[in-house]
């Protein structure tokens, strides 16, 4: 079963007045070991969240992509890089498939 089934998060969600032609500022106000979220901040490196957002997109989108990329890590795009080399190294261990 994957580690992160059971989990329940709060994230810290802005957007400004360039929204939705500018991306929402989303970031995770609970501590989460996972390459694409920053271990102290909270803060996701995500292109969807940055260069590749576009007007189409909309908060759900947004969510949907982060509930994806916490069961599939991005390692490509880590912000925590220390917690991506643990992740290549244990990948079946901490992200094993489901059945």
């Amino acid at each position: 079963m994957d580690a992160m089934v059971a989990m329940s998060w709060w994230l810290l969600m802005k957007s400004g007045h360039k929204y939705p032609f500018a991306p929402p500022v989303i970031k995770f106000d609970t501590k989460t070991w996972h390459p694409n979220i920053g271990s102290h901040n909270g803060d996701l490196s995500l292109s969807f969240l940055k260069e590749e957002w576009s007007p189409a997109m909309n908060l759900t989108t947004a969510l949907v992509t982060i509930q994806a990329i916490l069961s599939d890590p991005e390692l490509s795009e880590a912000r925590d890089l220390v917690v991506a080399e643990q992740v290549s190294h244990l990948t079946r261990f901490f992200f094993p498939p489901l059945y």
